[in-house]
């Protein structure tokens, strides 16, 4: 039987998974960095996207399309990323 533990985690991997499958590119990113705001939200922490993808979502241009998303947050809130994610210099 799952404990509470596996059913937190399993939410937000099939959250992640349903977002893989938007076929649009401009949806599910956005759909991706909503789900790292829903995500980081509880824990009083609200990443500002930055960089490629910034500028992406304000020309919509396939011309700045990137496949990264860079996120800058208070050093304080600073920790080790969660598996799967790397963090700057990885």
């Amino acid at each position: 039987m799952p404990n509470d533990s596996d059913s937190t985690s399993s939410r937000p991997r099939s959250e992640f998974a349903r977002a893989a499958r938007i076929p649009d590119v401009m949806e599910r990113t956005l759909e991706v960095v909503a789900l790292v705001e829903e995500l980081a939200a509880p824990l009083g922490i609200h990443p500002v996207i930055v960089g490629g993808m910034a500028v992406y979502f304000w020309t919509e241009s396939e011309e700045f399309q990137t496949h990264d998303i860079d996120v800058v947050m208070p050093r304080g809130h600073a920790a080790a990323p969660p598996r799967g994610v790397r963090g700057h210099g990885s």
